[in-house]
């Protein structure tokens, strides 16, 4: 809970109790429902209004409302409680209770504080590349168009807007609500979400040109979904590309006010569901590979602002499940590519010649101690045949007691994730860091050749093992 929230529900407390209790009522127990209400002023002008406080803000309301009458009058003697004085008491009790429990168990969500030196930044852009013909419209001359956002160091002490998590966040709310099977304002607080980046700050000039790494979100997922190690990255000297693959995630906004959601319909094919099929993987390395081609334009231009800026000689591949497979079929199809990371990596689209032949570059496959898919075996035995392939230094790391979105930063949304289904049993914050810090360690390892070494990194955490193959 935020600290208006905290000083809201605190200040009724003593009103709600007093009545309760055998003794004379202090005249200054009747004015704590006139501070409440200007906590709660405070709190919607500083904090900002969110649907779980609504509890919260009827009883404060209405014990402020019931007590004006009070201080027109001098203190009574203290009555004789009666039966209905006491059931009230109680019920009011209950109800503060509703309303310190709604805004705990659906908190505002903390994104890990950045542990690097440098400041963020961060733009949107829409893509369009013309060399590519969009396969899942009916259109022929439609042609590939992407939404990216680029998250880079900032100059230091630049003002900007601050960065929200979620753009076009009353449209897609209700979106990724749906997807998850909740209610579709379970989601609307993410609006609140106070992140350490800046929008359209200038790029940071020291230590330039940056490492450039592509995310690629899962299937029916958004670019946003791993903000934390997103942040992380780019505070250790990154520029990292977040990509929302048309088409293939939960929902895209362009400029011109279109809006194209997911739909199953057009992935599947001889009755296979759609995330089987290795064009979806081919579509989204192609995506990785059109984003790339744009950035090395930037980067050469003169006058642009990211010209002189990016190491494409350094650039790094991640994604989470059908996002690490696409980026292992990018790394394995893409010879700009020199590193890749699969966060609990649904493979079984992957090229069987890439699985068959190896990577050439060094990768990490970090994952769930067990995929609990229907398909669990299948994608094991995949990971398995890619990581004994290897014809790099390659990883393979499990984490016990993690679950399949523990490798986003979904499970920071909520206490409650496990029960839901979104998470697994180990502490949300710890877990979520856990997938951060061993993202970083292997891209300042095999990109910077700087900080902590790989293996040392998982020492720290008894639930990760960690094995290594040169190839």
């Amino acid at each position: 809970m935020r600290p208006f929230e905290i000083l809201m529900l605190a200040a009724v407390l003593p009103a709600l109790l007093w009545p309760m209790l055998p003794r004379k009522r202090p005249r200054w127990v009747d004015y704590l429902p006139f501070a409440a209400v200007f906590l709660l002023l405070l709190h919607l002008l500083i904090e900002g209004y969110r649907w779980q406080m609504l509890p919260a803000y009827l009883l404060v309301v209405g014990l402020f409302l019931a007590t004006l009458p009070k201080l027109r009058s001098p203190l009574a003697e203290v009555p004789l409680k009666s039966v209905a004085t006491m059931i009230g008491s109680l019920a009011l009790l209950l109800a503060w209770l509703v309303a310190l429990a709604l805004p705990l168990l659906l908190p505002v969500p903390q994104l890990p504080e950045v542990t690097g030196p440098h400041a963020i930044g961060t733009q949107t852009f829409y893509l369009v590349d013309y060399s590519r013909d969009e396969i899942y419209t009916a259109d022929p001359g439609d042609k590939r168009e992407l939404m990216v956002q680029l998250w880079y160091p900032a100059q230091p002490g630049a003002q900007g807007e601050a960065a929200a998590y979620l753009q076009d966040l009353n449209a897609m709310g209700p979106v990724l609500a749906e997807r998850l099977g909740l209610p579709t304002f379970l989601l609307d607080h993410i609006g609140l979400v106070k992140l350490d980046a800046q929008k359209d700050v200038p790029v940071l000039a020291d230590n330039a040109p940056y490492p450039v790494l592509l995310f690629s979100h899962g299937l029916r997922g958004i670019r946003a979904q791993n903000t934390a190690a997103v942040q992380e990255l780019v505070s250790h000297g990154f520029v990292v590309v977040t990509i929302d693959h048309t088409y293939g995630n939960a929902f895209t906004l362009f400029p011109d006010g279109r809006a194209v959601f997911y739909s199953p319909d057009i992935f599947s094919g001889a009755g296979q569901p759609p995330h089987t099929g290795n064009t979806l993987l081919r579509v989204w390395a192609g995506d990785m590979g059109s984003v790339l081609d744009e950035l090395a334009i930037w980067n050469a231009t003169e006058g642009n602002q990211f010209h002189g800026r990016l190491d494409l000689s350094r650039v790094g591949a991640l994604g989470h499940s059908t996002g690490g497979g696409a980026a292992v079929e990018f790394c394995g199809s893409d010879e700009r590519c020199d590193a890749a990371v699969g966060l609990d990596a649904w493979l079984v689209p992957v090229s069987q010649e890439i699985i068959t032949k190896g990577l050439t570059r060094p990768f990490l496959l970090l994952q769930a101690a067990q995929w609990k898919f229907n398909d669990a075996t299948q994608n094991e035995a995949r990971a398995q045949e890619l990581f004994e392939n290897v014809g790099a230094t390659g990883y393979l790391a499990t984490i016990a007691g993690a679950s399949h979105y523990d490798f986003s930063d979904l499970p920071l949304f909520s206490p409650l994730s496990a029960q839901l289904g979104l998470s697994g049993n180990l502490d949300n914050p710890y877990v979520v860091g856990m997938v951060t810090d061993m993202t970083t360690a292997f891209f300042r390892q095999e990109l910077q050749g700087a900080g902590d070494n790989l293996v040392m990194s998982t020492m720290v955490y008894p639930e990760m093992a960690l094995i290594g193959r040169d190839g």
